[in-house]
């Protein structure tokens, strides 16, 4: 495993490259880092999983990840605080 270390994820602004992930699913480099680094493809696929339904309504989507006690909470906006979607994910 790699040592992931979420203080680098500040230093990702835009982009050097993009990285296929799936069909019609890229990544930047700082998703890539943390889907790699921190093992979180599983984040990516989440998220990813909701793109189709919203491909022709939404022009940008934002995703935030919230953790608290032995759940979390995967929220997506339009980048503007409107909510697009959430999931709880128990773990």
């Amino acid at each position: 495993m790699k040592h992931f270390d979420p203080k680098q994820l500040g230093f990702f602004t835009g982009t050097t490259a993009y990285h296929l992930h799936a069909p019609r699913v890229v990544l930047t480099d700082g998703a890539k880092y943390l889907a790699e680094y921190a093992e979180a493809y599983w984040l990516i696929d989440a998220i990813a999983s909701y793109l189709p339904a919203l491909i022709n309504r939404e022009h940008f989507v934002a995703a935030s990840l919230e953790v608290k006690n032995s759940s979390a909470v995967l929220s997506l906006t339009d980048g503007n605080y409107k909510d697009i979607a959430s999931q709880r994910i128990p773990y």
